[in-house]
């Protein structure tokens, strides 16, 4: 029984003939060096790149917004501190 290679997009895990230089559902380039394990190991590779960079662009968002905050909390204080400051009766 002669056994034909089987080939999987490395980026949608589907099946793709030996025919197929690229997967025909989402564009990506077939890869010949993947190896099973190395195979069923990308797509997990991919989403934990995928939520490490996630998880970056939150914190910058959040950096951005604490440092928004302190801005405008200066303001206020410094604000606050002009207004409050008791007005010194000059001497004659």
């Amino acid at each position: 029984m002669d056994m034909e290679k089987i080939y999987f997009c490395s980026v949608c895990g589907r099946v793709l003939e030996e025919s197929f230089l690229f997967c025909p559902y989402c564009g990506e380039q077939r890869s010949t060096s993947l190896g099973f394990c190395d195979l069923l190991e990308e797509p997990f590779r991919k989403m934990e790149t995928l939520a490490g960079t996630y998880q970056l662009e939150r914190l910058n968002n959040m950096a951005f917004k604490l440092d928004k905050l302190e801005k405008e909390l200066n303001w206020f204080l410094n604000k606050k501190l002009c207004i409050s400051k008791p007005s010194v009766p000059k001497s004659k």
